[in-house]
């Protein structure tokens, strides 16, 4: 979060305190269940920070009667006010959509009559300055209060200059949104398209793709194309499980005979460095190649990794699978159907870290059609992936284009000009 260290000609530095009364929730007891509305409509919106995770609430997990209102210390916040948490998880922002109330780790900031000041311009401006200036950061847990909130500090320039600033970000955030709702509908296709394709109910026969009329039904799976063979993992494929490598055995520079060591931690963010470790002279039963297949086994499992190479972790199955009979890509996405995904959960248990044996592994179904109908699922599967990893590119852009502008607009860095 930025510092403020220049005051742009015209602008002003303000604590948040002098511009807006804060208005701090509270939660009401949970052992008078009159309280608490129970019904899916009505009632009074509660918020808390796990409702936090969009611009404008309109809708809260939890929500009180009149009667909690009236026997609590919670405060109504007014439509359009902007709420911040401030404890736990500092700094998540939303727009009150309604008439609300929140719980005693969120802030409402009720702009004071003789201040001009913009709602939208504070939203972004919450994400932008040090909100722990006057927090102790060595303390493990450290949280604001209220009287800290009131001293962390902003910049404001003239009404029409926040509210030009506001307009700016927010259509980039339209556009952000729009292009996340364009990632959400084309995952949604390829779902459907997966579940449709590859457990045969779509045909590419004769050039064209046509729905399949002729089933044979296998017990546990159901209807598949009659000409389709069915097998269980076991017949079509061996698992290498892979090691865990104590830290010890592990370096941070590349060398001879050094492989990258997968982690599911190093494949969550392969940016960060501080999950990129190396491993020296490692057996070749746990060294995997990019046209290998990974899936994870344990914790969360299922996940199926392809074009990856080094060494892999303990918590890794590597596939070695039957290539006359299936084709790498064709397994990938039959692996990440939800019939599949959800036998592996199953298999894997319901307990704290779930974990999937071999046995169980290979008790899977797999169904699959001749290679060259498998060559046709793949390349409508990969043509809308490439849909998707365009969008996640252009959104990725603008990610960082509108981090650029609001680091450099509610400095002042860069001005915008207003119209008289």
């Amino acid at each position: 979060m930025e510092e403020i260290r220049q005051i742009p000609e015209g602008w002003e530095k303000n604590t948040l305190g002098e511009i807006y009364e804060i208005v701090i929730g509270g939660t009401p007891s949970r052992e008078e269940s009159k309280y608490w509305y129970s019904k899916s409509y009505g009632g009074n919106l509660w918020v808390a920070i796990s409702d936090l995770n969009k611009r404008e609430i309109t809708e809260t997990r939890e929500k009180l009667t009149n009667c909690g209102v009236k026997n609590s210390n919670v405060k109504r916040i007014p439509k359009g006010t902007v709420l911040m948490s401030f404890k736990l998880s500092i700094g998540r922002v939303a727009f009150a959509g309604k008439d609300l109330y929140t719980n005693e780790a969120i802030a409402g900031f009720i702009k004071k009559s003789k201040f001009e000041a913009d709602n939208v311009y504070l939203y972004y401006g919450l994400q932008q300055w040090n909100l722990l200036k006057e927090v102790d950061q060595a303390i493990k847990g450290a949280t604001l209060n209220k009287e800290k909130i009131k001293k962390v500090e902003g910049l404001f320039p003239e009404l029409k200059e926040q509210q030009k600033i506001a307009r700016i970000l927010s259509t980039l955030d339209q556009n952000i949104e729009k292009t996340e709702q364009t990632i959400e509908k084309y995952k949604k296709i390829k779902n459907g398209l997966m579940d449709d394709l590859l457990i045969g109910k779509i045909r590419f026969k004769d050039s064209k793709w046509v729905k399949e009329t002729e089933f044979k039904e296998v017990e546990g799976v159901g209807r598949i194309p009659k000409d389709w063979e069915y097998k269980t993992f076991d017949k079509i494929s061996r698992v290498r499980q892979g090691l865990q490598i104590a830290i010890d055995n592990r370096y941070k520079k590349e060398g001879e005979n050094r492989y990258v060591y997968i982690t599911v931690q190093y494949l969550n963010d392969i940016q960060d460095e501080t999950n990129l470790f190396y491993i020296e002279n490692p057996k070749e039963s746990v060294v995997c190649k990019k046209e290998d297949i990974l899936m994870t086994r344990t914790g969360n499992t299922g996940q199926v990794i392809t074009n990856v190479e080094g060494v892999f972790h303990n918590n890794f199955f590597l596939i070695d699978f039957d290539k006359s009979k299936v084709i790498r890509d064709y397994l990938y996405y039959y692996l990440n159907i939800f019939f599949i995904q959800n036998l592996i959960s199953v298999y894997a248990g319901t307990t704290t870290i779930p974990d999937l044996n071999h046995g169980d592994f290979y008790k899977l179904p797999i169904c699959f059609p001749m290679q060259d109908e498998q060559k046709q699922i793949i390349n409508i599967l990969s043509k809308q992936d490439q849909l998707i990893e365009k969008e996640q590119q252009y959104l990725e852009k603008l990610k960082k284009l509108k981090s650029g502008l609001m680091e450099d607009l509610l400095t002042g860095k860069v001005r915008v000009k207003v119209e008289e």
